[in-house]
């Protein structure tokens, strides 16, 4: 049997040739997304987590990197970023003013002493450790959102339970913030979530309506209480103040007093010193000197006539000053 040969036409070729053209852009494209998948880009402060067949293989920091396509999967997970939830309210609108909408199914607790109080808190973390996140907690958000609520929910209803009344709305909420805090990190390691609980914070505590009332006159008289032991402490500060003043500035007079009196001491010593020394040399003239200075002092102090002896003879003392003063003069003179 003879075959036959069919000379392609124009039409046949056309077809063949749009075939291959279409074969050629699928197959460019697949190499293109080849590349593409290949690179990857973790951003500053985030981490990416490197699965290989499903398997953890490594951690990569903010940078690009590289992976296998349809081999490697990666999974970006921010570190940096703190994660905020609450608990017994909403914040529908951060404002300002700021509006909250209440939860009473989580804020309403009991405490030790079996009274109803109503807690309303936040927690904030972030990942420490991102492949246990990843690997141990759900992506979906809100299952774990669900998970995480309910963990620390749990915890801070144990920690309250073991407070009074008293103690949660008056001075324990430092306690309970520090206790929750540590048993939500220890739950939170435990079961290997790779969180930080960065804070637990109290925004406010408040009784029941039927017991309001009173709370507010405790809160009243508590507050009028620390303002006078700050008024008395203010006021004892202050006296203390001046008693320092006072004692300084007695002390630094009586130190310029003894300096004073020292200086003067040690003046009429070498006074003395010098006397002495020139005693030795003119006997005469020192004590004739030191008996006019006592006669210039006694007029100065308003002594106009001294008695000599037995009060028979009267000496006056400004003509007797004079009469030294000559003599004193006539010396000097012939000294010269």
């Amino acid at each position: 049997m003879q075959s036959e040969f069919k000379i392609p036409t124009r039409e046949h070729i056309h077809i063949r040739n749009r075939k291959i053209s279409i074969w050629g852009i699928l197959i460019a494209l697949f190499l293109v997304y080849l590349v593409y998948s290949s690179f990857y880009i973790v951003p500053t402060g985030s981490q990416a987590v490197v699965f290989r067949f499903g398997k953890l293989m490594d951690i990569k920091d903010a940078g690009i990197h590289f992976k296998i396509p349809f081999i490697d999967s990666v999974q970006v997970v921010s570190v940096e970023e703190i994660r905020r939830y609450e608990f017994g309210y909403r914040t529908i609108d951060p404002g300002p003013p700021a509006k909250y909408k209440d939860v009473p199914g989580e804020s309403k607790m009991l405490t030790s002493d079996n009274k109803i109080v109503h807690v309303y808190w936040a927690m904030q973390y972030k990942v420490s450790d991102p492949a246990k996140y990843v690997i141990n907690l759900p992506s979906d958000k809100k299952k774990l959102e669900k998970i995480i609520r309910d963990t620390a929910e749990s915890v801070f209803r144990q920690v309250v339970a073991s407070h009074s009344f008293d103690e949660i709305l008056t001075t324990g909420k430092e306690l309970v913030q520090t206790e929750t805090k540590q048993r939500i990190q220890e739950i939170m390691r435990d079961l290997g979530y790779g969180l930080n609980i960065t804070a637990v914070q109290i925004q406010d505590v408040m009784p029941p309506d039927e017991v309001q009332g009173a709370f507010n006159d405790v809160i009243s008289a508590r507050a009028e209480k620390e303002k006078t032991i700050l008024e008395a402490q203010s006021y004892a500060n202050k006296v203390l103040a001046e008693v320092k003043g006072t004692a300084s500035k007695t002390i630094n007079e009586a130190e310029a007093y003894k300096y004073q009196r020292i200086k003067e001491a040690e003046g009429r010593a070498g006074r003395l010193r010098l006397l002495i020394q020139r005693h030795s040399e003119a006997p005469k003239v020192v004590e004739t000197e030191l008996f006019y200075e006592a006669l210039k002092k006694m007029s100065e102090n308003g002594v106009k006539f001294i008695v000599v002896g037995d009060g028979v003879k009267i000496i006056n003392l400004d003509n007797l000053l004079q009469s030294l003063n000559k003599q004193s003069s006539s010396q000097g003179g012939d000294s010269k």
